[in-house]
Formats: C-alpha cells, structure tokens, sequence
C-alpha cells in the first residue's frame, strides 16, 4: 500500500508499507499549492508504484485532501495502471 498524508506548505508525506505494516519506502512531495510540483510528484510516485507493486493508494482525510485526492484520481487515469484509492 502507498499512503499519502496531505499538506500544503509541507508537502504530502508518502510512505509504502507492506502487508505486515513495515515501511518499505519513504518520500515527500508536492503537488498542491503554494509548490505545485505535479510533474514532479507523479514521477516520484507512479516510481515507487512500479517498484513496489502498489495496488491500493490511502489518502489521508486532513489538509488537501481533496485536492490530493484529485491528484491522485489524475495520476492513475493518466497511467493507465490498474490502482484504486
């Protein structure tokens, strides 16, 4: 599983956890305002998707996560990968 914990100022927390609940990876990025590095953020993701398999992406229910949840719904439709969040 990817989980991602939205923010603004601070970027979305991402961490890959396995099936047990050990964290696999970590990373930050941003890609809602003021940064708005959504390129950027994809590229980073959809990277550790491929590397760890992910099938299921959590998102976090706090600040932006409405933005980051549409984020998120543009990034699987775009690659074509078979995920759900």
């Amino acid at each position: 599983m990817l989980a991602l914990d939205p923010a603004y100022r601070t970027g979305c927390k991402i961490a890959v956890i396995d099936e047990s609940g050990n964290v696999l990876d970590t990373t930050v990025v941003y890609p809602t305002p003021p940064q708005s590095r959504v390129e950027e953020a994809k590229v980073k993701l959809l990277a550790l998707i491929k590397k760890h398999g992910i099938s299921v992406i959590s998102i976090g229910n706090g600040t932006a996560s409405k933005e980051s949840e549409i984020f998120v719904a543009e990034m699987i439709k775009e690659s074509g990968l078979d995920l759900s969040y």
